[in-house]
């Protein structure tokens, strides 16, 4: 008996008259016209055909889409494994591409690419594993494989199957022609911003309409996994820098404090970093701070300063000075936490650790500590 595939409808939306102004009244994104001679010269296993009919003329020695549509449908049909389902698919595709080489598709949201490329489990697979229907969570970890397993009642390897199908559907031609509009959206976002900023500007920015209930920045994060040449991400800072370039930065900017020894006020840092290295451009100026806000191996002050954990004692001290001694450790802790950043905040053993290392503090009692005995404390 011949496995029959699922039959999927491509729904497109046709750009609207333009009003009397001369300006489109249709809402969504431009798809850019590819022209047919472009569209030829796909390769048959990248384009984004179906399945069955990829596999057959890969068989045959096709190797072209040019190659493919000048092949009686007649003839596709005596392939094997290939039915009316199959003809459908490709009748779609070929339809779709003669929509783009018009200049004439327009997506309205980012589901639309879900709806035209992907079946149900693969649209759901990626919104579950992604979050991309709830609030981006910058250092939030994705839902795990097993996780979406339990959830629709399937093994950990056939969710993993699911998502890697989706992935190659969006990395074919057809999908990536689609996509382009809002990888170009994105990139002028960043690049108006110098190319880097971080979720809570790009939210500010993007137009909501375009990601129907889907969260910017999370879209955007899925973007990072989908196009990694193109867009990169950490934490909440997203960048059209590389990763590699990044992690550079971050890095400079560990060694930056590490030499000084103590927490340094964010706009010092920076003007540090400009100098540590030679003509460094306007987005590495740009994302240094970024990245010094966000990353989990810098903690920042409420008030802008910059330090590495292993120089905590100094703000541990600072805030001490500024409370009735001697002080029980969880009350210290909690004082120091209200000076540091959401996402920089420190357990109660960390700080009790500092206490017990440094030579700024001094055990009065079981679990009190006041400040050693100093004629001052170099605290910027």
């Amino acid at each position: 008996t011949r496995k029959v595939e699922d039959e999927k409808l491509i729904e497109i939306s046709m750009t609207s008259p333009q009003n009397p102004d001369g300006e489109s009244e249709a809402a969504g994104l431009q798809v850019p016209a590819v022209p047919w001679t472009q569209i030829e010269a796909w390769p048959i296993a990248t384009a984004g055909l179906p399945t069955r009919i990829v596999s057959r003329a890969l068989q045959r020695g096709y190797q072209t889409v040019g190659e493919l549509r000048r092949i009686p449908e007649e003839e596709i049909l005596q392939w094997r494994s290939v039915g009316t389902i199959s003809i459908q698919k490709l009748h779609n595709f070929f339809h779709l591409c003669e929509v783009i080489s018009r200049g004439a598709l327009r997506l309205g949201t980012i589901g639309e690419i879900f709806m035209l490329f992907l079946d149900e489990d693969e649209a759901n697979v990626l919104t579950a594993r992604y979050n991309l229907r709830v609030p981006y969570r910058p250092h939030g970890r994705r839902t795990t494989l097993q996780e979406i397993g339990r959830m629709t009642n399937r093994t950990r390897e056939r969710v993993r199957q699911v998502e890697e199908s989706a992935f190659h559907k969006l990395h074919s031609n057809l999908a990536r022609t689609c996509l382009e509009p809002f990888y170009v959206y994105f990139r002028s976002i960043l690049t108006g911003m110098q190319g880097s900023a971080e979720c809570r500007d790009i939210m500010e920015t993007v137009d909501p309409s375009l990601f129907g209930d889907f969260n910017p920045c999370a879209v955007l994060a899925f973007f990072c996994e989908l196009q990694p040449e193109i867009f990169t991400n950490r934490g909440s800072v997203f960048s059209l820098l590389s990763h590699s370039i990044l992690s550079g930065i971050e890095q400079r900017l560990i060694q930056l404090l590490r030499s000084h020894q103590g927490p340094l006020p964010e706009p010092l840092l920076t003007r540090r970093f400009q100098e540590s290295i030679p003509a460094p451009s306007a987005s590495e100026i740009r994302v240094a701070p970024l990245i010094a806000r966000d990353s989990d191996r810098i903690l920042t002050t409420i008030d802008g300063r910059h330090l590495l954990p292993e120089h905590l004692s100094y703000v541990v001290a600072e805030r001490m000075q500024q409370m009735t001694l001697p002080a029980h450790f969880r009350d210290i802790a909690r004082a120091v936490n209200d000076l540091l950043t959401p996402a920089s905040r420190v357990g109660a053993g960390i700080v009790l650790r500092q206490l017990n290392s440094s030579s700024l503090f001094s055990r009065v009692d079981r679990g009190l500590y006041t400040l050693a005995p100093r004629t001052g404390y170099a605290i910027i």
